[in-house]
């Protein structure tokens, strides 16, 4: 939220929303062209912007899932998917997508909602929890890094997704 840094002096600017940043970006992301490499950097984004997530010692959703954003991630996912068949980057891309599908919205809080757009967006949000385990079972049946993982999802009664919002839980996208 754009008032952050101000509420919470302590934590400066590292948590202060940054919309007109954020939308740019996706306006980068969103015309980039098929190119060398593309796959990475959507992947990236993907990663360390909508579905990152910060294990830090703070407590709730703004301050560790600041840019939090399943409809992008996916988007981007299936981008990768689409525009990049040999890319070795899809695994981890259908991986992230099927994170995504599995998301919950995030809980109504005016302020946030009011000061950063990707919050509002992701309050919007209906997850998909039978199209992730589709994806997992994509997963399994490939026999890569995630199929091990990917097959107990996809087996799994219920795939609903409680994101962490406490201090240093473990990453749920990170595969041992």
């Amino acid at each position: 939220m754009t008032r952050q840094g101000d509420e919470h002096p302590g934590h400066g600017n590292y948590h202060r929303a940054r919309n007109a940043l954020e939308r740019e970006l996706w306006t980068l992301v969103r015309a980039l062209p098929k190119i060398e490499k593309g796959d990475e950097l959507l992947l990236l984004c993907v990663e360390n912007v909508y579905t990152r997530y910060d294990a830090n010692y703070l407590n709730g959703y703004l301050w560790h899932w600041p840019y939090l954003n399943s409809r992008r991630a996916v988007a981007l996912c299936e981008r990768i998917l689409a525009d990049y068949p040999g890319s070795p980057a899809r695994e981890r891309a259908q991986w992230l997508r099927a994170f995504a599908l599995r998301c919950p919205p995030a809980a109504p809080f005016p302020e946030a909602e009011a000061d950063l757009d990707i919050y509002r967006d992701q309050c919007s949000w209906q997850p998909d929890p039978e199209g992730a385990r589709a994806i997992y079972r994509q997963i399994a049946a490939l026999g890569g890094r995630y199929a091990k993982a990917a097959a107990e999802l996809a087996d799994g009664d219920a795939l609903e997704l409680i994101l962490p919002i406490g201090p240093l839980e473990p990453d749920p996208r990170r595969v041992e």
